[in-house]
């Protein structure tokens, strides 16, 4: 299990990580998120929050929430403004914990990175 204190390490970042998305787009990641990536095996994460840009094209900024439940979740997208712009449930996972990550203009972020 990670703790907000091991997310919250990650202020900024120097180096950028690029998720392929099934239909040949790019999602850069922060380090945080890289981290998020590499050590939860969440790639899946990642590419969910890439598979509903086509519908969120003219939304600069999207807050991303994972909020679990057992072994299940539903991640949510809101605007910057706290305006729900969808929501899916997820039947099954094994991630570990809640977490939010914040879309600008297509970089993924921790909330510490921004």
């Amino acid at each position: 299990m990670v703790s907000d204190e091991v997310l919250n390490q990650f202020i900024g970042s120097e180096t950028f990580h690029e998720q392929q998305l099934v239909d040949g787009s790019k999602l850069r990641l922060t380090e945080g998120c890289h981290f998020v990536r590499e050590t939860y095996s969440a790639y899946w994460l990642f590419d969910l929050i890439g598979s509903y840009q086509y519908k969120l094209l003219l939304e600069p900024m999207q807050v991303w929430k994972l909020v679990k439940f057992k072994d299940e979740c539903q991640i949510t997208c809101e605007d910057g403004n706290g305006t729900r712009l969808l929501s899916q449930e997820i039947p099954f996972t094994d991630f570990p914990f809640d977490i939010t990550i914040w879309l600008v203009e297509g970089t993924c972020l921790l909330p510490s990175e921004y």
